[in-house]
């Protein structure tokens, strides 16, 4: 645990006028503190991973090159194999490389290198089926501007994800929606049919990729879900059907 009187909290955890906000809040700065970010890359050298991580993210988020490339290393090395990184607060399960994703998405955001982030999704979704994801990729995929580029990664992550994890499979068929709906289409038929497998919590990323493939088959399937006893499914169908009808 790190003191909350240290240097390296405040570095972590704090504004610019040393008010605590929180990592997340921290990496969303803009513009960065400039005057913090030689401090930050010395912590790349930390002997504590946790520390040596968590500056990473922040560095990457901010689009400065010595975290981007410490974040490439940690995927490359499968950081995961030295331990649990960032422990999901739910089942306990590490969040390490979805929120590696989210710092390559704030990358983007800080106008980073297109190659280097295609590159980086790319090796992220070679570990997908194998590696826990909550949904910060999924968020990530929607709106990246290279995810077009990534159809063949993301399509085939979904079919070596399925069998073992359904709802995680479903992260991320919005986004392979958004960009061809033919091939999430035929996925969502043959894994995913809301008719045939009542899984709620992937039920609710089916609905909305839905939003994507104005059919018939659509809307019958999002009328299906209406009837799902999870408010969230339920809620994520309506909407789904304002915006399909609103296109017709």
């Amino acid at each position: 645990m790190i003191d909350p009187k240290s240097e390296i909290y405040l570095l972590l955890y704090t504004n610019e006028d040393g008010e605590e906000i929180g990592l997340e809040e921290v990496q969303l700065l803009d513009p960065p503190i400039a005057s913090r970010i030689s401090d930050l890359i010395e912590l790349l050298s930390n002997n504590d991973i946790y520390i040596v991580y968590q500056s990473t993210l922040i560095l990457a988020s901010w689009g400065i090159n010595e975290g981007i490339e410490k974040l490439e290393e940690f995927i490359d090395t499968k950081i995961h194999r030295i331990g649990r990184i960032d422990p999901d607060r739910i089942n306990g399960r590490d969040n390490v490389y979805d929120n590696l994703s989210e710092a390559v998405d704030y990358y983007e955001l800080s106008g980073g290198d297109t190659r280097i982030i295609e590159r980086l999704y790319k090796k992220i979704l070679n570990l997908f089926p194998d590696q826990f994801f909550r949904g910060r990729i999924q968020v990530a995929l929607q709106s990246s501007s290279v995810t077009s580029k990534l159809l063949f990664e993301i399509s085939t992550a979904i079919e070596k994800t399925v069998q073992n994890n359904l709802f995680q499979a479903s992260l991320l068929l919005p986004a392979l929606a958004k960009h061809d709906n033919k091939v999430a289409h035929e996925i969502i038929k043959r894994h995913f049919h809301p008719k045939k497998n009542l899984h709620k919590d992937a039920m609710e990323n089916v609905a909305e990729a839905l939003q994507f493939i104005p059919s018939k088959e659509s809307f019958d399937w999002l009328n299906t879900l209406l009837n799902s006893s999870k408010k969230l499914v339920v809620s994520k169908a309506e909407t789904t059907l304002n915006i399909l009808n609103q296109k017709n």
